[in-house]
């Protein structure tokens, strides 16, 4: 299930469609359902998709990401772990927590029931800034995984996700955290600090030497099948919303010159200038967006993302007012 925007669940004829491309690939060993939430099905309709996927030899492992255990506990149903069951395939659960204090009693009696029923628990969390980026949040959440049966798996560097540029760090940063936390826990509590690297190139791990600083917030990652990729990190910018009588062109103006990267002075811009000859990444005008997002609580649609929104100031301005109206912010 996908949502509030998205097209709900795959259909008989969708659904049918993916198991015959599995069913005629041999070469898929794990099959991970995700969405949205698998767990979000009801039982029979999760039952269904297992039962299918029983009937599929070279499929050995099933792999479910969820957060079901951890937003509604009594959704653990014996009806649903039966269900789970049904395909007989070792079965891995990706259970995505990011902070200790989500494991309540309620979440950990719904993992202990998961894993009373054979169901194998991993971890999947994301580093945020505000809620987990210090060892100590993060070393408790580890240990309250291994307490209840949860493998640490996967911690996520952000992604550049619209609406989340509060919660993102510096590659530096989580590097460091992660270096910190070597030193408070043992192998068996350590995640895998990972990087999901924009246009389909895949996790790559960034504790390691798969990424190779080349200046400041730009990487040189091997992504998974060995080649290289430039990477410009996210940068720690705090976006504070505008106070007082700055008006929509000042504002605009003040982002830009916290983003820095451009080879001119933002002064020194004409409303008109083309941003992108100054200099403006494809990187950075997409933290751009994210800061005008926060600073004029607003979020653009699908159909303003696009170069031309960004290609000037003037156009900027044109496209916020578009979406909120042509106003100071207060």
């Amino acid at each position: 299930m996908v949502g509030p925007q998205g097209d709900g669940n795959l259909g008989p004829e969708a659904l049918k469609k993916a198991l015959d491309y599995i069913r005629d690939d041999v070469r898929i060993w794990e099959v991970i359902l995700t969405g949205g939430d698998p767990l979000i099905l009801s039982p029979r309709r999760l039952r269904e998709v297992m039962r299918e996927l029983a009937t599929i030899d070279h499929v050995r492992i099933v792999r479910i990401h969820t957060r079901v255990p951890a937003v509604d506990p009594q959704r653990i149903s014996d009806d649903l772990l039966e269900a789970l069951r049904s395909g007989g395939k070792t079965l891995y659960l990706a259970l995505h927590v990011n902070h200790a204090r989500e494991l309540t009693s309620e979440v950990r009696a719904a993992c202990a029931r998961l894993t009373a029923t054979r169901v194998n628990l991993v971890s999947q969390s994301v580093l945020l800034k505000g809620v987990n980026d210090n060892a100590d949040t993060l070393a408790d959440l580890m240990r309250s995984f291994v307490e209840i049966g949860v493998k640490p798996y996967y911690l996520h560097h952000p992604d550049m996700a619209p609406g989340t540029g509060h919660f993102r760090l510096t590659i530096a940063e989580g590097q460091a955290i992660m270096q910190d936390l070597r030193n408070k826990l043992s192998g068996l509590c350590l995640p895998h600090y990972i990087l999901d690297l924009p246009g389909g190139h895949g996790k790559v791990e960034i504790g390691t030497g798969a990424l190779r600083q080349i200046e400041p917030n730009r990487y040189i990652v091997l992504d998974r099948l060995g080649q290289e990729q430039l990477y410009e990190g996210n940068r720690s910018i705090e976006f504070e919303r505008p106070t007082g009588e700055k008006t929509m062109n000042e504002t605009i103006r003040a982002l830009l010159a916290k983003l820095g990267g451009l080879p001119v002075a933002v002064d020194t811009l004409t409303n008109d200038a083309d941003l992108y000859a100054a200099g403006l990444s494809s990187f950075a005008s997409v933290q751009l967006m994210l800061g005008l997002e926060e600073a004029f609580d607003m979020e653009f649609p699908d159909n303003l993302l696009n170069r031309k929104s960004f290609a000037s100031i003037a156009a900027i301005e044109a496209t916020v007012a578009t979406i909120v109206g042509d106003r100071k912010v207060a």
